[in-house]
C-alpha cells in the first residue's frame, strides 16, 4: 500500500485487520520505532476496542499477555524475539518497511506453518529494492492518490548555508506572530558533534538556538539516545504546543502527527537518503495551513553536481512515487532476492531503469500464465 505521508494508510490497515479478525485470525503489526508503535497502538485501539477486539502493544522490555482467540499485536523489532506469538496469524502488516533490514522483514515470515498469512507492507516512499519487486516481483500495489480534504501541498525550498541565519529569523517571526498556528522542527543528522566531522549536531544546535535566536521561545530536544519515557514526554509536550521549536534527529521520521507543526528546517541535508527526506518532510503539512520545508546542505558540498541534482529534485517533487523512481535511477535496486540494498545488478538485455518496459513485460507474462 503506497500513499504519501499523511494520506491515511493507517485506516486502511485497520480495515484489513478487522477483516482478518472476523475471519478468525490474529494480526501482527510491525513498526520500526517505539514512537510509531505507540502511535499505531493508540489508533488501532481507539477503533477496535469498542468492537471487543483485543489489541496488545509489545516494545522493548514489555511482555505479551497470553490471550485466547484472535487478537492484534502491535510492536517493534521486539516481535522478532517474542516467544508467545499466536499460531493463527492471518495477516502481517509491516509499516515503513524501508526502516527494516531484509533479514528482519523475512524473519517475520518464518515458522508460518502450512497456512501462509497475507502480507501487507505500507510505505510513503518505496525504496529502490521494494520498487523493483513491484515492477517484476509478486507484489500487487494499491495506491492512495488523494490527500485528505483541505490538505495543502508543502512548499520545499533548497537553500545555501549563507541563508541559514535568515531562515532561522523567518521561522522565529512566524512563530511569534502566529504561535497557535506554527511550530517548527530543526532536523540534524547527528546527536553529538564529533572530532572526525564538521557536521553540526542536535545537542549543540539545541544549545545554540535556545540561548540565541529562539531564546524567547520554548525549544525542545529529541534524539535516539533518550529513554523511551523521555521521548514520549517531549512528543506529548510538542503535541500540546508546550514546545514551539523541536530540535531533533531522524527519530521523528515516522510516527509523529502534529497538525500545528508547519515548518521544518533540515540541516546537512545531503546526509539523508531521499526516503528519509520525504518522510521527514511529511511531519509538517498535516493541518489546513500552508507549510514549509527548508533543506540546507553542508558547506563545501553545495556546489557538487550530484548533491545539487538530488536535493533540487527533492525540492521540486512532492510525490513519494516520483521520489522513489528517481532514487531507483540513481542508486539501483539492489539484488532483488539478496540483502544488498543498492547497486545495479547485471542484466543481459534491459536496463533496470526501463520501468515502462518491465511493466509491459510483466503484463504480457501474466497473460501467458493465465492463458489469455
Amino acid at each position: 500500500l503506497n500513499g504519501d505521508v499523511g494520506s491515511g494508510k493507517t485506516i486502511f490497515s485497520i480495515i484489513a485487520t478487522y477483516a482478518a479478525i472476523k475471519s478468525g485470525h490474529s494480526v501482527i503489526v510491525m513498526a520500526p520505532t517505539t514512537i510509531l508503535a505507540n502511535q499505531h497502538y493508540k489508533s488501532f485501539n481507539e477503533i477496535l476496542e469498542p468492537l471487543q477486539i483485543n489489541v496488545q502493544l509489545l516494545t522493548s522490555g514489555m511482555m505479551l499477555e497470553p490471550i485466547s482467540g484472535p487478537q492484534v499485536i502491535i510492536g517493534t523489532h521486539a516481535l522478532l524475539y517474542e516467544k508467545y506469538i499466536p499460531e493463527n496469524i492471518g495477516l502481517y502488516i509491516v509499516d515503513e518497511q524501508h526502516r527494516f533490514g531484509v533479514e528482519q522483514r523475512e524473519q517475520l515470515k518464518e515458522g508460518e506453518g502450512a497456512t501462509s498469512p497475507h502480507y501487507l507492507t505500507m510505505t510513503a516512499t518505496p525504496i529502490p529494492r521494494t520498487l523493483t519487486n513491484v515492477i517484476y516481483g509478486d507484489k500487487e500495489v494499491s495506491l492512495i492518490q488523494e490527500m485528505p480534504q483541505n490538505r495543502i501541498d508543502i512548499q520545499t525550498k533548497l537553500l545555501t548555508g549563507k541563508k541559514r541565519t535568515a531562515c532561522l529569523n523567518w521561522i522565529h517571526l512566524q512563530i511569534l506572530e502566529h504561535p497557535k498556528e506554527n511550530q517548527a522542527y530543526i532536523i540534524l543528522p547527528l546527536v553529538e558533534e564529533s572530532e572526525k566531522s564538521d557536521l553540526k549536531a542536535a545537542i549543540q544546535v539545541y544549545e545554540e538556538l535556545s540561548q540565541g535566536t529562539f531564546k524567547d521561545l520554548k525549544v525542545g530536544l529529541l534524539h535516539g539516545r533518550m529513554k523511551d519515557k523521555e521521548k514520549q514526554s517531549v512528543i506529548s509536550r510538542f503535541k500540546k504546543q508546550k514546545i514551539d521549536v523541536l530540535v531533533a534527529t531522524t527519530v521523528v521520521e515516522v510516527g509523529i502527527d502534529v497538525s500545528s507543526a508547519s515548518i521544518m528546517l533540515i540541516e546537512h541535508a545531503e546526509k539523508f537518503g531521499l526516503a528519509q527526506l520525504h518522510q521527514l518532510r511529511g511531519r509538517v503539512g498535516r493541518g489546513d495551513k500552508p507549510s514549509f520545508c527548508f533543506v540546507i546542505p553542508s558547506d563545501g558540498v553545495e556546489q557538487t553536481e550530484q548533491v545539487q541534482n538530488r536535493l533540487q529534485f527533492f525540492s521540486q517533487n512532492s510525490s513519494g512515487f516520483k521520489v522513489a523512481e528517481y532514487d531507483l535511477s540513481q542508486r539501483g535496486p539492489g539484488e532483488v532476492y539478496g540483502t544488498m540494498q543498492s547497486g545495479i545488478p547485471s542484466m543481459k538485455i534491459a536496463d533496470i531503469t526501463d520501468i515502462k518496459l518491465f511493466k509491459k513485460a510483466r503484463l504480457l507474462a501474466s497473460h501467458i500464465i493465465l492463458g489469455k
